[in-house]
């Protein structure tokens, strides 16, 4: 699944936005006919959409959209994300791992998890489960810990 804004999901004056809502991955059929080409039938060059998205998605107020309006495809976001790593020379990694970096930041800034779950768009309940999943505790993280642990026991001057 893609998470996928729209319009109204923004608020600019705010800073933020707030995504309620997933897309999912288009399915396809083989486009091949009688002669199979020995794919898998979403990388058949002659594929189908069996979905029912195509031009009802059209102008449909998605912030991240294709050049008439509609939403991305997942496989055209991704190939264009790859591009755009690659010429940052940034290092290249699956998009969901960014997920995993927001979270595991959240964790070192100590939000409030009421509030990572409403970032992450995590549904109450469950989310402990989520956190878990998603949120890595660093070295950083306890350290920091240790510290005010030992300074709430002792009374230890801070170090940087």
């Amino acid at each position: 699944m893609r998470r996928s804004g729209h319009w109204e999901d923004v608020d600019l004056d705010a800073g933020y936005a707030r995504i309620r809502k997933n897309r999912l991955r288009p399915k396809h059929a083989h486009g091949c006919g009688g002669e199979p080409c020995g794919r898998k039938a979403g990388y058949c060059p002659k594929r189908e959409q069996t979905g029912a998205a195509g031009a009802d998605r059209q102008g449909k107020g998605y912030v991240f959209a294709s050049p008439v309006g509609g939403p991305l495809s997942p496989n055209t976001d991704f190939h264009v994300r790859k591009r755009l790593l690659r010429d940052a020379g940034v290092r290249d990694g699956r998009l969901h791992d960014a997920r995993h970096t927001a979270a595991t930041v959240l964790l070192i800034l100590g939000v409030p998890d009421v509030v990572i779950d409403s970032i992450m768009g995590w549904e109450p309940g469950g989310t402990a489960r989520m956190r878990a999943r998603y949120m890595h505790v660093t070295g950083t993280t306890l350290r920091k810990v240790a510290r005010q642990v030992g300074d709430a026991l002792w009374g230890l001057p801070k170090t940087n």
